[in-house]
């Protein structure tokens, strides 16, 4: 097999100006940089969730953090290193290479399905904790199997899709995409295709997210327009704790007048709801909507920068998501305190001396 690889600038069909080799350093320096960053962050995640029993107690969402971090994982593994590597590579190597292009390709997309997809699971969960705490306490909506079902789901659904550009040979190795993608072709069987891709990847995900987030926030709105008279009702109206409310909420969230604290608390609630809704859409919008521009435009109506910071933006969700989904959560953030403070108690009853540094 010949490994050798011809220069690529100027050769490739949605890249007519060529680099150089400066700004192809620039672009691998911050594509391993996110490369490493979302790497160790994911690991930290998986480790935690795998390791801390209280963790592990929230079942449903301990599952589905922990495979959105290993698709993060593979993500920073089997996309973004290998994208990193071939930017700095005079001639593309190992990218240039059909073969090895076309498997990245396949996980290229896999895995921003995947992705997708899951996070719309973790909103769907989310609204449901929310919406009927105790039955979800209670493991009614949140039992093994169903729990498995919206794991699979995801690596089913990106897999059959990105199994498509590879049987037909579509992909191909794109400085302005940083990574091996499909031919933006306008004929009809790829656009097709495209179409699909961008409903399963883009809208329906997004359309989950906002249905289920906005739900949470119209819940969390309701509960501080409780009035006194209003808990009197909700009271006479519970059976063992339970409310019946439109919403579903237990009594032990809305059967009672609302405190200046459990309104900050609130407060808090609706940003970090916000902040998952913002951070999606700044992933993943500027990608898809470049891709969409160069099926109904022509690929050389994305400006080289554009296409490129489109892609670097998408990597960059695979930084974001094990804070905004984890770490930057308080349970997980004591966690992390706990694990850290067995970490020094196991280190000083071998390595007294030294663990006393930290």
């Amino acid at each position: 097999m010949d490994w050798s690889c011809r220069s690529l600038n100027g050769g490739n069909a949605t890249f007519p100006v060529p680099l150089t080799q400066r700004e192809k350093d620039v672009a691998a320096l911050i594509v391993a940089t996110e490369a490493f960053l979302a790497f160790f962050g994911n690991l930290l995640v998986l480790a935690i969730t795998t390791v801390d029993s209280k963790v592990r107690q929230h079942k449903a969402m301990s599952i589905l953090v922990s495979s959105l971090a290993i698709n993060d994982i593979i993500t920073a593994v089997l996309v973004m290193a290998p994208s990193a590597y071939s930017l700095s590579h005079p001639n593309g190597f190992p990218l240039c290479q059909p073969q090895v292009c076309s498997v990245h390709g396949v996980f290229n997309y896999w895995m921003a399905t995947t992705s997708s997809i899951t996070l719309a699971m973790i909103s769907i969960d989310r609204n449901i904790s929310i919406q009927k705490p105790l039955l979800y306490a209670a493991q009614l909506y949140s039992s093994r199997k169903r729990v498995i079902k919206m794991v699979l789901l995801p690596w089913t659904l990106g897999i059959i899709y990105s199994l498509v550009p590879f049987s037909l040979q579509w992909m191909t190795y794109q400085l302005d995409n940083i990574a091996c993608d499909v031919n933006w072709n306008p004929e009809p069987a790829y656009r097709i295709y495209y179409v699909a891709l961008f409903s399963l990847c883009f809208f329906l995900p997004a359309l989950l997210i906002l249905i289920q987030y906005s739900r949470i926030i119209y819940s969390i709105h309701m509960l501080k327009m409780r009035t006194p008279s209003q808990d009197g009702n909700y009271r006479s109206n519970s059976t063992n704790g339970m409310v019946k409310s439109p919403s579903g909420i237990s009594l032990k969230l809305l059967g009672r007048r609302p405190t200046t604290e459990s309104e900050d608390n609130s407060t808090k609630l609706v940003l970090s709801v916000l902040t998952l809704i913002v951070v999606f859409f700044v992933c993943i919008t500027p990608f898809c909507v470049t891709k969409l521009i160069k099926v109904v435009a022509g690929p050389h109506k994305v400006p080289n920068w554009g296409d490129m910071l489109s892609t670097i933006i998408q990597f960059s969700a695979s930084v974001i998501n094990p804070v905004v989904y984890s770490l930057g959560l308080k349970h997980f953030q004591k966690a992390l305190m706990r694990q850290g403070r067995n970490l020094k108690n196991k280190c000083s009853m071998y390595f007294y001396p030294w663990c006393e540094i930290f």
